[in-house]
């Protein structure tokens, strides 16, 4: 049958065809379209390592690193902006003079513009493997999470510290999405003890995100003693400033922790020593 034919005979009983349909549609023309975000992908242009990590948490069985609140930042989350001064913060206190630098984050290093203001949660632990479920806002400090202002495509780097895990290692990866990553600063797989970085609305890169995704396997899945037992396996490690990625909006999430707590990213005197006098009892951010 041709497709002349065809089209008469829907026609004639009564199927309106797509051209029919489009006629009827068109002079409808006040109304919104909503399109389809169409976003670039990551560019795969680094190449990682890897090395020795011990186990430290204590679940057995493992609760694996996607279903850990400490690990994956998207599962524990975080609010709005809350509101909170969008400026580094003069926090008397002591200070780790090896602590990341948040500004080291691109490359040449700058003193962000705070986008936003924001809350993590805590979290009720559950039986593992079970990951448990999200808590409270965290209810101290004010701010545990705040968004930078970057450029859609920048590249974004392992913050810089004082620390060295040797062979010019300074950070391991704890978890990694697409969008997301967590980075610790000892050799530990865990979000105790040390400093970890959790970070999201990034584009991690490819070769990055399938390197973790191939060693996030039956190794560091079998529980083999936990803290001091000294079993071991194999995660992707980072080098200082090491790109990881590109800036996936214009506004990148960044959390900071130092053994297990979160703690205010816009401390000066811990996360922006560029920009502080270098005094810890009459702190002043620059």
């Amino acid at each position: 049958m041709s497709l002349i034919v065809m089209l008469t005979l829907l026609a004639v009983i009564g199927v309106q065809t797509p051209r029919a349909v489009e006629a009827q549609v068109a002079p409808q023309a006040n109304f919104p379209v909503y399109l389809p975000l169409i976003q670039k992908a990551c560019t795969a242009g680094q190449s990682y390592g890897q090395g020795l990590v011990y186990q430290y948490d204590n679940d057995n069985p493992v609760r694996p690193a996607y279903n850990h609140a400490d690990k994956n930042f998207a599962l524990r989350g975080y609010t709005t902006d809350n509101g909170q001064s969008r400026t580094l913060q003069a926090i008397v206190g002591a200070t780790d003079t090896g602590a990341p630098q948040l500004n080291t984050l691109v490359s040449p290093q700058r003193k962000f513009v705070i986008t936003s203001t924001r809350q993590s949660y805590n979290w009720n632990w559950g039986t593992p493997p079970n990951p448990g479920t999200r808590g409270s806002v965290i209810p101290s400090p004010a701010v545990t999470v705040v968004g930078l202002q970057v450029t859609l495509g920048e590249t974004i780097r392992v913050p810089t510290s004082g620390y060295d895990l040797g062979q010019g290692v300074t950070a391991i990866v704890l978890y990694a999405a697409a969008n997301s990553i967590t980075l610790h600063y000892t050799r530990d797989d865990s979000g105790f003890p040390g400093y970890t970085i959790m970070i999201d609305n990034i584009c991690v890169d490819p070769n990055l995100l399938a390197l973790y995704t191939s060693l996030d396997g039956t190794a560091r899945n079998t529980y083999g003693g936990g803290q001091g037992s000294g079993y071991s396996y194999n995660l992707p490690t980072l080098t200082s400033n090491q790109p990881i990625g590109t800036a996936l909006t214009n506004e990148l999430i960044v959390a900071i922790r130092d053994t297990g707590s979160f703690l205010d990213p816009r401390s000066c005197k811990d996360w922006w020593k560029a920009y502080w006098n270098g005094s810890t009892s009459a702190p002043v951010c620059n």
